[in-house]
């Protein structure tokens, strides 16, 4: 099930007992969106065709780390370089390369936007948005700086359960889409 900007606004007002201002709501789903990348988990492929091994190839917008490299269906474990902004990428050799790598969940622009992670995020993300509505005019605010780490918990134990799949007795249970 998909949550929206509202759904977090909701949330976090609940939270904090107040009401909060769309304009900073957006920008702190934003913040939180971009600050916890790599444990919302997202990924996406690039197939990269190299015919030149000097040249830099630029990498898909929005692609964080790589994760893995296969060429020819095969996983590829050779050498390759990035740029120090991570946008373009080089190989030694010549071929074709899919690259899986980590993004970025879109931003949101309105609070009627999906936010595009897993529901299990939901909450600490509401509970980040109400920090930053607790910090904005004192980044010493005792409630602030103790929701801010509940939410850090909260993603980051959601992040975990994610990670650990399902499981029968010594098996992994696959998981058909």
């Amino acid at each position: 099930m998909a949550f929206t900007g509202n759904d977090i606004k909701a949330l976090a007002e609940s939270i904090v007992d107040d009401t909060l201002i769309e304009e900073d709501v957006i920008e702190n789903i934003n913040m939180a969106l971009l600050e916890f990348a790599e444990v919302f988990r997202k990924t996406d492929t690039q197939e990269i065709t190299v015919t030149d091994t000097d040249a830099w190839t630029d990498r898909t917008a929005g692609h964080l780390a790589v994760l893995k490299i296969t060429s020819g269906g095969k996983d590829y474990t050779g050498k390759f370089e990035l740029t120090y902004d991570r946008a373009k990428i080089k190989f030694p050799a010549v071929g074709t390369y899919t690259i899986t790598s980590l993004i970025a969940p879109d931003l949101v622009t309105s609070l009627d936007d999906t936010i595009e992670v897993h529901d299990l995020f939901k909450p600490g993300i509401a509970q980040f948005v109400g920090a930053y509505f607790k910090l904005k005019d004192n980044d010493q605010n005792p409630d602030g700086l103790r929701m801010e780490s509940k939410a850090l918990s909260m993603i980051r134990r959601a992040s975990s359960l994610i990670a650990q799949g399902d499981r029968r007795q010594g098996q992994r249970v696959p998981i058909r889409r």
